[in-house]
């Protein structure tokens, strides 16, 4: 398929993997569309975590809330950085879901979450607001944190500097344990943390600097046919 053109419709957001935009698309499949690569649920055009947080949210959330998501997809279109944005991105969506996990969840996530701050201070990145919420987070469960700390003091804080295969996992994590939260609104609390750890990554490398002109008026005309 030639992606390089604009195509004569938009695929419908949809859950999981699609062969082509004829069956449907997932959201980083929509963005490798709009981006002008290959089709593919995995693009170069944006941050591998994350992309790994905005299929994990698009597969877990319903139809409706799925299709609200479209407008966010160009967004994330040549959010492209090192190893902090990676960290950013999994520590926010760590502290969305911390407050409402389930205790399993919460001692994972504890852990996660203390480990990327180590390693984003050992970078030395100490001031962002997915640090701030991501410190109120495990005030906010003093039993997963103490127990996070404790297994930290235990393994080694060398042993927790996480890069993106960490990352990776925290994001899916966070997003299966909002999905399972004893919660009345999962749904709301899973397309903020995706919107929020967009909001992180622009603010990180730039958001303005990340889509020529000429392409967000291109992308904004694609999705007013849609």
């Amino acid at each position: 398929m030639d992606t390089n053109t604009t195509p004569q419709y938009l695929p419908t957001l949809s859950a999981g993997r699609h062969t082509s935009p004829e069956k449907g698309a997932c959201f980083m499949e929509y963005a490798s569309l709009l981006a002008g690569e290959r089709w593919s649920d995995h693009p170069g055009c944006t941050d591998p975590v994350l992309a790994a947080l905005a299929r994990c949210v698009n597969d877990a959330v319903s139809d409706e809330t799925r299709s609200s998501l479209a407008v966010d997809v160009p967004r994330v279109i040549g959010l492209i950085g090192d190893e902090t944005l990676s960290l950013l991105v999994g520590l926010r969506a760590a502290a969305a879901a911390l407050p409402v996990a389930a205790e399993h969840h919460q001692r994972a996530l504890a852990v996660a979450a203390l480990g990327m701050l180590g390693a984003l201070e050992r970078r030395g990145v100490v001031a962002a607001a997915a640090i701030d919420a991501a410190q109120s987070a495990l005030r906010d469960v003093p039993a997963a944190d103490e127990w996070g700390r404790a297994f930290l003091e235990k393994v080694g804080k060398s042993a927790m500097d996480l890069v993106v295969t960490g990352c990776t996992q925290a994001v899916r994590t966070a997003a299966l344990a909002v999905s399972e939260a004893l919660v009345p609104d999962p749904e709301p609390r899973l397309t903020a943390m995706l919107r929020e750890a967009i909001d992180d990554a622009e603010h990180l490398v730039g958001r303005r600097e990340a889509i020529a002109e000429p392409d967000l008026i291109r992308v904004g005309a694609m999705l007013a046919r849609a």
